[in-house]
C-alpha cells in the first residue's frame, strides 16, 4: 500500500477519553492512550469498550482514500485477549481493501510491555468529506 495522509478529527468524545493520534505515524493509523481510572470498569480492568473504541477511530480513519473523507461503522469484531492492568494502549490499524464506497480494515492493540491485548476488524462505509468516523 502506498502512503496516504490521514486526517482524524479530534471531537470532545476522543479528548473526553483522553486518546492521543499519531499524526507522524500515516499508515498504519496510530492512536494511544494513557490509561487512567475513568477507563477502568469495576474491577480495576480496562473497560472493554475502550478497546472498542480505539480500534473504531484507528481502523475508520485507515480505510478512506482522501484526508478530506471519513468513514461511518458498518460492523466492528472485536477479540480482547488480556485483560490487564495496562498503563498505555497503542492501537495500530491499516485499510485492508476498499470497493466504491465500503472499506474494510483490522488493528492491533498491544499495551506498553508489547503485548498483543485486543484484535479487531470492520467494515465502513465511506464518507466523502463527512464527518469523522463513528
Amino acid at each position: 500500500m502506498g502512503t496516504k495522509n490521514i486526517m482524524i478529527k479530534s471531537t470532545d468524545f476522543i479528548g473526553h477519553l483522553g486518546i492521543h493520534i499519531n499524526y507522524e505515524s500515516n499508515i498504519p493509523v496510530d492512536v494511544s492512550l494513557d490509561v487512567k481510572e475513568i477507563h477502568l470498569d469495576d474491577l480495576g480492568h480496562v473497560s472493554n469498550g475502550v478497546y472498542y473504541t480505539l480500534l473504531d477511530i484507528a481502523i475508520g480513519s485507515s480505510v478512506p482514500t482522501l484526508p478530506r473523507d471519513s468513514s461511518v461503522t458498518i460492523d466492528l469484531h472485536v477479540e480482547v485477549f488480556k485483560r490487564r492492568n495496562a498503563e498505555k494502549l497503542i492501537c495500530k490499524a491499516y485499510g485492508v481493501h476498499k470497493e466504491g464506497k465500503i472499506g474494510w480494515g483490522q488493528g492491533d492493540i498491544i499495551d506498553e510491555e508489547g503485548t498483543l491485548v485486543a484484535r479487531g476488524m470492520g467494515t465502513f462505509k465511506i464518507m466523502e468529506g463527512g464527518r469523522t468516523n463513528g
